[in-house]
């Protein structure tokens, strides 16, 4: 295994990523050692190998390198080879025609990849798609933002792991996570703003769809000001447990033959609450039904323990619904003064409102 590093200026091992795919082999390690801008694509052929932003491995989530498709048409990342990993990467502008695929799984090779910490937006194509496991050998997106693509957020494949995942502002009549007919596929820890706004009124239009899989731990919202609900369905399921909807619609919940089906343990309807969805802020206000109404979950990679932000799941004893987990409000208050100065450090409740005290600290002149 080597690492083989990138770096537009010239201070890394390769300007490029094409140039460093090209010389790696199996199981080596492409890291991008800037947030440059690469109008590029690649193709990777029966080598599995890990693409990632040295950033992001340092915990930088809101400065990554991009790849950029503008006036490139086709998909950025074709693969070949199973097992490839993807991480911490922004990818826009990309999908021309729209019906190309961000990760491109190739011809009859290509699965169990892993895509994480990435941001994707603003492509003329699905957010992910083309990307798919196999029996006990599951393919993953966690920890990725999916904002303003024009097809559907995450259009799933076969034995698929979702978690920890914000798809947002699908475009109309567009599904939020779709795998219909598709087995295995999870969705944990989601939040998922669909838009079935469109005059016509939408057609089989799912916020998650995922008939054969289980979803666990979700929001769905969306909009909806056309004069037809049929079909739209909020979380279309089997299996589903903990999940919040807020949305038009006369079936939230659905099952594989989408029709109306019984709420499952811990599932509800109501208003999430976020922090200001106009500003793409779905955090969660301190009111939110969503906190405290969770569950601990496990995926392939053990127990669910941060979320999409970094930010460590749970901050009360119950996890949080939802892609963004709630930070419990800290308040110092000074203690009466001695030779040394005692603080009481204080929690809020997010459901009472009250403040608990958590425990005293010493500081000294």
């Amino acid at each position: 295994m080597t690492i083989r590093t990138v770096k537009k200026d010239g201070t890394g091992n390769f300007t490029t990523i094409t140039t460093a795919v090209a010389a790696s082999a199996a199981d080596d390690i492409i890291e991008i050692q800037d947030t440059g801008v690469y109008n590029e694509k690649f193709e990777i052929f029966y080598a599995r190998m890990k693409i990632r932003s040295s950033n992001f491995m340092s915990g930088i989530l809101d400065s990554l390198p991009v790849l950029d498709g503008t006036a490139i048409n086709g998909s950025p990342i074709t693969s070949y080879a199973s097992g490839c990993v993807y991480m911490g990467l922004e990818i826009r502008n990309w999908g021309s025609p729209a019906s190309s695929h961000l990760i491109n799984a190739g011809t009859g090779a290509g699965w169990n990849k892993v895509l994480s910490g990435c941001y994707i937006h603003g492509n003329n194509s699905h957010g992910v798609s083309a990307i798919a496991g196999a029996a006990d050998n599951y393919a993953v997106i966690q920890d990725c933002k999916i904002v303003a693509n024009a097809v559907n957020g995450i259009n799933a494949g076969d034995w698929l792991i979702i978690n920890n995942c914000a798809i947002i502002s699908t475009a109309s009549n567009r599904h939020g996570i779709i795998g219909n007919g598709l087995a295995n596929a999870t969705a944990s820890f989601c939040t998922v703003d669909f838009n079935a706004n469109t005059s016509s009124g939408p057609i089989a239009t799912f916020g998650i769809g995922l008939t054969t899989g289980k979803v666990i731990n979700c929001i769905v919202t969306g909009t909806n000001n056309g004069p037809s609900t049929t079909g739209l369905t909020a979380i279309a399921t089997d299996t589903g447990t903990y999940n919040c909807v807020h949305l038009y619609t006369t079936i939230p919940f659905a099952n594989s033959s989408f029709a109306a089906r019984a709420l499952g343990t811990g599932e509800f309807v109501g208003d999430p609450l976020f922090v200001n969805t106009s500003i793409g802020d779905y955090s969660l206000q301190v009111t939110s039904p969503c906190i405290d109404t969770g569950i601990s979950y496990s995926t392939i990679f053990g127990t669910v323990i941060t979320d999409v932000t970094g930010t460590a799941r749970p901050q009360n004893l119950l996890y949080d619904i939802g892609a963004y987990e709630y930070i419990p409000l800290i308040v110092v208050v000074p203690a009466a003064r001695t030779t040394r100065r005692r603080y009481l450090m204080f929690g809020r409740n997010p459901k009472s409102g009250a403040y608990t005290k958590i425990y005293p600290t010493d500081r000294r002149h």
